[in-house]
């Protein structure tokens, strides 16, 4: 019996030790750079898991981030980009260039500001395709399908005799997506 306590008393003497330097780590800082590292690698595990998970797919969604002088046959450039899977949409030009072909939803938002009225539409190619329109602060929506084939461009321009101030702070947008090739 005095052996056995002896060894538990032996071995709550190496778990105290244990204890101590682990408190010891945790006042010198020594885990939680560690915990801090790992989570950065976990994040960058996730964030490539994403991308390998979107290999073959072709995405962008766009916004205007501020508001935008739009003038007459003019292409809006959808500035903030928040996702551009396959490269395809340039926020410089504000052409969406199809890198692959198929069947693509195609999505624009415009929110007119103030009282004023716009008119937008979708071009193909140098083809104008469907129309949205809204004011007083109201908003143009469109939806579309299309088969686009691959190096087709696809943008928003203005109507002919539009001069107007188009709502920004992510309120305006443009998207497409490759749903089937």
């Amino acid at each position: 019996m005095e052996e056995k306590l002896l060894k538990q008393e032996v071995i709550l003497d190496a778990t105290d030790i244990k204890l101590l330097n682990m408190e010891k780590k945790i006042n010198k800082e020594e885990v939680i750079p560690n915990i801090v590292e790992r989570l950065r690698m976990v994040e960058k595990l996730v964030e490539e898991a994403l991308i390998l998970n979107t290999a073959g797919s072709v995405a962008f969604t766009a916004s205007l981030s501020n508001n935008y002088q739009v003038y007459a046959d003019e292409i809006i450039k959808f500035d903030k980009v928040w996702v551009n899977i396959g490269d395809g949409y340039d926020p410089e030009s504000g052409v969406f260039t199809a890198p692959k072909s198929g069947l693509y939803l195609v999505s624009n938002t415009i929110r007119s500001y103030g009282k004023d009225f716009q008119q937008c539409s979708l071009w193909l190619n140098d083809k104008s395709t469907v129309f949205s329109a809204g004011s007083s602060s109201s908003s143009g929506t469109l939806n579309i399908l299309m088969m686009i084939i691959k190096g087709d461009r696809i943008c928003i321009k203005s109507f002919e005799d539009f001069k107007k101030v188009i709502y920004g702070h992510s309120f305006s947008m443009f998207s497409a997506f490759l749903i089937n090739n």
